[in-house]
């Protein structure tokens, strides 16, 4: 089901937080279907890889900047999570994604006001 699913969650997600054509609160939905289908799943962290979905929540989640959004929250948990399956890390690094990509200050900033 999540392989029918992901597509089309990929395909609604802004190219960045500030998109004015998606609101916010739909990315900050997205986001979170797919970060529960992500942590069910390591194929659908590469079924997101393989949707160009994964270019779209970097996007989202450095857009930030130095003003926390909820999309870009979202978004930062997101790639924390994609990165907790590390049997993609070779995949993540094939197509040209580096750690940083995933861990980095603002996606542990908004992990540790989660924890907070």
């Amino acid at each position: 089901m999540a392989n029918q699913v992901l597509p089309d969650l990929v395909s609604v997600l802004p190219n960045t937080a500030q998109d004015p054509q998606v609101p916010a609160e739909m990315t900050v939905s997205v986001c979170s279907i797919l970060n529960n289908l992500v942590q069910s799943d390591s194929q659908n962290a590469r079924s997101l890889l393989n949707n160009e979905g994964l270019r779209k929540i970097i996007n989202i989640s450095t857009n930030d900047s130095n003003v926390p959004t909820k999309a870009g929250q979202s978004a930062s948990i997101l790639l924390h999570t994609m990165w907790k399956h590390s049997e993609l890390h070779s995949a993540y690094k094939k197509a040209g994604y580096k750690k940083g990509a995933f861990i980095n200050s603002i996606t542990m900033r908004v992990i540790q006001s989660q924890k907070d």
